[in-house]
């Protein structure tokens, strides 16, 4: 120490040694209590596992459960004297505890995304993708293929049995109604002349799913694989129709499967809504696999070229030398090629990740422009668009056999009612009407002589309303009453069935 420094007095203060409240016997005795809570708290209500909120419902309750039986019953005269200490060591045990829960009773609900194999051998997985495209798919959109999908509840609207009254006695409307065809047909040729409004969230999603494929194999060096529909061994009135699953053999991802959310406004949290939760676990279910990534992506389109070009982290000032991947904040971004067909559909083309500088932009562009052109298709081109990836989140769902095997029954139970109400009327399940009568009348006015309620001023050019007229024309409109219903979901926030006064231990 330099003379006239201060000695830092810290530096010598020497900590007590910490002493643990429990002993080893102790801890391992509170584990399988603990364990033991958690078990028969999720026997008792498998159906919250859905929850999007089941991680913290679980441990918050599970903690307060053991917080009190410490506190009341087990050992009080500890928990006073050395309340801080006791605390500690309990939260300890308790994440221990679910740790092993979630290791050797059930997975985490999802996890954050690895590059860990799935845990099947690759033997296993390609036995499962062969026999998996071994299987018969109808062609798509014919008569066939409506059916196919009309006899199934699909992994997308199964979530609907598990909800309210509601939103069960629409999925069981929905499938008891004749089988409907694109155009009120059945062939290809009718669904393609169907015009598609390309302004809604839905068609944003099919336009970006490709791009979020793209980005999901560049990002993780694999191929995925599309399968169509496929049902379920056992259960004949389930199917799924993945967005894919990872067939490159010599990849980390092989065997999962994975979906696909394009997100136009929502916040991404990383937490899957309950209803894609339920329906990645219809679909590892059907295909017989455990795992499935599920992606989550935000895009943003650029005004025009010019913005997408300035917005780079590459260097050089010529366009033709420009790397166009990333953004200046190192963002991936790309570009669409928008066609269209003579009945103004769209027809998506889209720029490989590999194409990196503008001069190899511009030549693919030239190259897919020709292609089309000569291909007969009768498409025109209408626009460039240009995206940046604004955000993108993926995380590990894994199978829970437990939750579908203790809930599997209610969409047994819905199906039979459908199967039934086929044959005996389903009438009575239609949605009652809320639209209520518009009636604008206008009285003492001739209405074959047109009104003009607005005059202009001469003098000034400003527009106003000619009170002369209105006040000389009575003009009366019923108002359109509109009767708001406030529904309530029917999701589950925070069991109630589970009975803590068993652990009461006096």
């Amino acid at each position: 120490m330099n003379e006239g420094e201060l000695e830092n007095i810290l530096d010598k203060i020497q900590p007590e040694s910490y002493i643990s409240v429990f002993t080893e016997e102790d801890k391992y005795e509170l584990i399988e209590y603990v364990l033991k809570i958690i078990n028969d708290y999720v026997e008792e209500n498998t159906n919250i596992i859905a929850d999007p909120d089941f991680d913290n419902i679980i441990y918050e309750d599970i903690s307060d459960i053991i917080y009190e039986q410490y506190e009341n019953y087990l050992c009080p005269e500890y928990y006073f004297t050395y309340n801080e200490t006791v605390e500690d060591e309990l939260n300890e045990i308790i994440d221990f505890a679910f740790d092993i829960f979630y290791t050797c009773f059930i997975p985490e609900r999802s996890l954050e995304i690895n590059n860990q194999n799935s845990t099947k051998n690759k033997e296993d997985i390609t036995k499962i993708i062969t026999y998996l495209k071994s299987k018969p798919q109808p062609e798509q959109r014919t008569n066939e293929w409506y059916e196919f999908r009309h006899n199934l509840i699909t992994a997308s609207n199964a979530y609907k049995a598990f909800e309210s009254d509601s939103m069960k006695n629409q999925l069981i409307y929905e499938k008891c109604q004749p089988i409907k065809t694109s155009c009120g047909g059945s062939s290809d040729t009718q669904y393609q002349n169907k015009q598609v409004n390309i302004h809604t969230p839905f068609h944003w999603g099919q336009k970006y799913e490709p791009v979020s494929v793209m980005l999901y194999e560049y990002i993780y060096d694999t191929k995925v694989g599309d399968f169509g529909c496929i049902k379920h061994e056992q259960y004949s009135f389930l199917g799924a129709s993945p967005d894919g699953i990872n067939i490159e053999p010599n990849s980390e991802k092989y065997g999962v499967m994975l979906e696909i959310k394009n997100i136009v406004n929502r916040e991404i949290t990383g937490i899957p809504k309950k209803e894609y939760w339920v329906q990645t676990q219809i679909q590892m279910e059907t295909c017989d696999l455990d795992e499935c990534d599920f992606l989550e992506t935000r895009f943003i389109e650029y005004e025009n070229e010019n913005a997408f070009l300035m917005d780079t982290n590459g260097p050089g000032d010529s366009h033709n030398i420009q790397l166009i991947d990333k953004t200046s904040k190192d963002e991936y971004k790309g570009v669409i090629m928008y066609f269209a067909n003579k009945e103004g559909n769209p027809y998506y083309v889209y720029k490989p990740m590999d194409i990196k500088t503008y001069i190899d932009f511009q030549k693919w562009e030239e190259t897919e422009m020709e292609s089309l052109e000569s291909s007969g298709l009768g498409y025109t081109w209408i626009k460039n668009l240009y995206w940046r990836l604004d955000c993108f989140s993926c995380v590990l769902i894994k199978r829970n056999t437990k939750w579908f095997n203790e809930n599997v029954h209610f969409l047994e139970e819905l199906w039979k009612t459908v199967e039934y109400e086929r044959v005996h009327g389903y009438e009575h399940r239609a949605p009652k009407s809320n639209k209520k009568q518009t009636k604008n009348r206008i009285e003492n006015t001739d209405l074959e002589k047109p009104l003009c309620l607005i005059k202009i001023n001469s003098d000034t050019g400003e527009a106003m309303l000619d009170k002369e007229t209105i006040s000389n024309n009575t003009i009366k409109t019923v108002q359109l009453v509109v009767s708001n219903s406030n529904s309530k979901s029917n999701s589950i926030h925070k069991p109630n069935t589970f009975d803590e006064s068993k652990y009461n231990m006096k």
